[in-house]
């Protein structure tokens, strides 16, 4: 039963996104550059509920994050569900992992719906990064990064990389988001009983396995919680983004503390 959700699910999945994404390509090269930005984002927004949908995944969402003004939202980042969760809740633009770019379908996808990709360790292109971030900005779409710059399995809070804070480091006008993320429960189990079920970081799992592992699931529940949103006027980009650790490790202590306290 298992084997047959999962092959069905990723013929929908692979259809649905195929379809999906080329004719909001065929749309987006008749608009103008700031309304592509905003018709991409929003039209993430509907697909993005609707792999949820497909998934089986149910969100458990602050309210706060669709509606608060933000120019920049960071989150904690422990798979491929955190993206998709949060581009469900509000149209923005996703920073990933520039080797996504490559993958077959996924990366072609991602492209189409207007992911920005960031090629960790190499500095020469963080200007261009930089630059994009403060186009989808100025088109009033915020952007969702993962500064941790890595996957963990839900136990802890990296520290943030500063990287991505360079796009709104100093400027009155704009805000940071900090959210905190976690699966609540998995395939009706409970998520402290199986911590990696929908998280990915790495090691000897490859992103395969782990696809796989969440195309099984009967349903997953994942919740996000915002703090308060930060003011960035004269704060560079390493201070922002050790307060926004701080925020969202605050967070963390709150409810991963109350959910293994309840379970």
């Amino acid at each position: 039963m298992r084997t047959l959700r999962r092959v069905g699910r990723l013929f929908l999945l692979v259809a649905s996104s195929v379809v999906y994404c080329a004719g909001v390509q065929v749309v987006a090269w008749f608009l103008p550059s700031e309304a592509q930005i905003r018709f991409r984002a929003r039209c993430q927004q509907y697909g993005s509920r609707w792999l949820c949908r497909v998934m089986g995944i149910r969100r458990s969402v602050d309210p706060a994050i669709a509606e608060v003004r933000a120019d920049l939202i960071v989150s904690n980042h422990i798979g491929a569900l955190d993206a998709l969760v949060l581009s469900a809740t509000r149209p923005v633009t996703l920073v990933a992992n520039a080797g996504l770019r490559a993958w077959p379908v996924v990366g072609w996808v991602a492209r189409q719906m207007g992911v920005l990709f960031v090629e960790r360790g190499r500095a020469r292109n963080v200007g261009a990064l930089i630059d994009a971030m403060h186009d989808r900005m100025a088109a009033g779409v915020p952007v969702v990064a993962f500064p941790e710059g890595t996957t963990t399995h839900g136990e802890t809070v990296r520290p943030f990389k500063s990287g991505v804070f360079l796009s709104v480091a100093g400027r009155e006008d704009a805000r940071v988001l900090p959210v905190y993320l976690w699966l609540a429960d998995a395939a009706g189990g409970d998520a402290s009983e199986s911590s990696t079920v929908a998280a990915w970081a790495g090691g000897e799992r490859s992103f395969a396995a782990y696809g796989w592992t969440l195309l099984g699931l009967r349903h997953a529940t994942m919740q996000v919680r915002a703090g308060r949103p930060l003011p960035t006027n004269c704060m560079g980009r390493k201070a922002l983004a050790k307060r926004a650790h701080v925020t969202v490790r605050a967070l963390f202590e709150t409810y991963a503390g109350a959910s293994s306290t309840n379970s």
